[in-house]
Parts: structure tokens; C-alpha cells; sequence
């Protein structure tokens, strides 16, 4: 009897100790930068609209957008002065066309800086796949603050390679993208 005791104590023991054990690897707080550096062949996914939101060229497209909107409104009130209502409105539907077409350049050349910085950190860090999180559904793991983190870095770097505007002068979207191109 105390030999048959003592097996389901030890068994015990083993199991509790596994339990333990599982439940401590299972919620285990890892260090994200841990975590991240050990995925290689991983699936993640990212929040490019957060990760936009994020960019450092955001910022600077934003304003270029307002400088191009205030003085596109200037050139329209001095054109449109003497001219009918309807040409009026045929003018500031051209000059809105104009505006929309600006911003809608900006924004897919971030986009597309975004989806290249993307794949160099993805490379960086041997990830299988990375994807959009609108397209995941269950699954993967969440760089979108690595990613917002890793592009900050790259652009602090750039920083003073760049920093040569005129004050008050804003860099064009376009020319990062192309100095980017021919640095490879």
C-alpha cells in the first residue's frame, strides 16, 4: 500500500511539475525583440494603415499637399474673377481634380516605400511571408511596431544625408523613393 502511494505521489509530482512547467512556457512574457529576432521561416502580418500613419514621410506629404492646396486657391481666386458662375465651377473642378491627383501620388509613393522598407526588414529577419492584416484571419504575429520602429531607425540614419532643405521648403515624396533606387 505505501509502495502504491508512493507512485501516485511521484506521479503526481511529474504531473504538477509538467503542468507547471507547460503553463510557465505558455505564458511566459517574451521579450518582443527576442521573439522577433527568432522567426525565421514565420508567417507575420502588418497594419500598413497604422504603419502609414506612422511614416516619417506622411508629415512632409501632408504639408506639401497644404502649401500646393493654398496656393492652387490663390491662382483659382485670381482666375476666377470676372468669369461666369459655370466657369467658375469648371475651374475649381479642375483645380480639385488637380489637388485629389497630388494627393493621391503622395500617398501611393509612401505606399510603395512602406511595402519596400516591409520587405527589407522582412528579408532581414528570414520571415516567410508577411501580410497585410486585413488579410489574416487568425494567425501570425504582429511586426506593425517592429516595422514603425525599424522604419523610424532607417530614416534617423538618412537624416543627415537629407537634411538639406531650404526652411520653410518642403522635400518632394518622390525624390527620397528615387535616392533610395539608386543607392542598390
Amino acid at each position: 500500500m505505501k509502495v502504491l502511494a508512493s507512485k501516485t505521489k511521484s506521479i503526481l509530482l511529474v504531473l504538477i511539475l509538467a503542468l507547471t512547467t507547460g503553463l510557465f512556457i505558455l505564458f511566459n512574457p517574451v521579450e518582443r525583440t527576442a521573439a522577433v529576432s527568432n522567426m525565421a521561416g514565420r508567417i507575420a502580418y502588418v497594419d500598413l494603415w497604422v504603419i502609414f500613419n506612422y511614416h516619417p514621410e506622411k508629415a512632409n506629404a501632408e504639408m506639401e499637399l497644404k502649401q500646393l492646396a493654398q496656393s492652387m486657391q490663390v491662382e483659382l481666386e485670381e482666375k476666377a474673377k470676372g468669369l461666369p458662375k459655370n466657369e467658375q465651377q469648371d475651374l475649381l473642378e479642375q483645380y480639385q481634380s488637380l489637388l485629389t491627383q497630388q494627393e493621391r501620388d503622395l500617398v501611393q509613393n509612401i505606399i510603395e516605400a512602406i511595402r519596400k522598407e516591409i520587405t527589407e526588414f522582412a528579408q532581414e529577419k528570414e520571415l516567410k511571408m508577411v501580410l497585410d492584416k486585413n488579410n489574416v484571419i487568425y494567425g501570425g504575429i504582429d511586426l506593425t511596431e517592429e516595422v514603425i520602429n525599424y522604419i523610424e531607425e532607417k530614416y534617423k540614419e538618412a537624416a543627415p544625408e537629407e537634411d538639406n532643405t531650404a526652411e520653410g521648403e518642403v522635400d518632394v515624396v518622390e525624390g527620397f523613393v528615387e535616392q533610395e533606387d539608386n543607392e542598390q
